[in-house]
Parts: structure tokens; C-alpha cells; sequence
């Protein structure tokens, strides 16, 4: 993972300067020409220049399957399990995503790859 997408949701100069905290990575937040868009024009955005979205939207890979089929650079979901009281927001999220960098050190290393298999009905 060379480069990070902060999407409408994350979108937080905090998680931003966490995201890049140890200078391995590149992360943006979206260009305010897109921040108000509808998430299709957004996920064509992050797919036309091949970043990797972090996104809170657990239902994003769902909702909008048709725009991501085979095109998808990689979607990382910052939340907590389902079962979870408090869920990560704007606010949680650099205190969770630095605490998962501290157990986690290679993280930006890992290979994203999509992990949603497609089926045309």
C-alpha cells in the first residue's frame, strides 16, 4: 500500500496526519471538487488514480458493487466488529488507527487486494 484515499466520511485532517505519521505512506484527503459528491462519483475518483479507500461505510462494497466490479484498488472499512457499543467515527479514529499502527508496524506493507467475489445474477 503506497497511497491511502480518505473518502467523504473519513475525511479528517487528524486521521490524515495519523495516516501519515511515520512518512511510509502518502495520504490525502478528497479534492473539494469531489467532497460533496454522491459515493459513485467518488469510488470513480479513487479508482481512476488507484488508491486505496479508507472508508467507515461498512456497506460501500455492497451498495455499489457496479461501480467497483473488477476495478477495484482496495477498500479498508475502519470499524469495530458488529457486535461493538461504540462504533469509530471522525473523532476515534487517529486514537484507533494509531493504536493499530503500535501493534502492527508493517501494516503499510501489506498487499490490498480486493477480497469480494462478483456474481452476476
Amino acid at each position: 500500500m503506497e497511497y491511502v484515499q480518505l473518502d467523504k466520511n473519513t475525511g479528517d485532517k487528524r486521521l490524515r496526519d495519523v495516516c501519515l505519521g511515520e512518512g511510509v505512506i502518502g495520504c490525502e484527503l478528497l479534492p473539494k471538487n469531489i467532497r460533496d459528491a454522491e459515493d459513485p462519483e467518488v469510488l470513480e475518483y479513487v479508482i481512476e488514480h488507484g488508491f486505496v479507500t479508507f472508508t467507515f461505510d461498512r456497506r460501500i462494497h455492497i451498495e455499489w458493487s457496479e461501480v467497483l466490479e473488477g476495478r477495484n484498488p482496495g477498500i479498508v472499512i475502519l470499524r469495530r466488529d458488529d457486535d461493538a457499543l461504540q462504533q469509530i467515527n471522525t473523532r476515534t479514529a487517529p486514537r484507533h488507527l494509531r493504536e493499530f499502527k503500535a501493534q502492527f508496524p508493517d501494516w503499510h506493507a501489506v498487499l490490498v487486494q480486493p477480497d469480494i467475489e462478483f456474481r452476476r445474477a
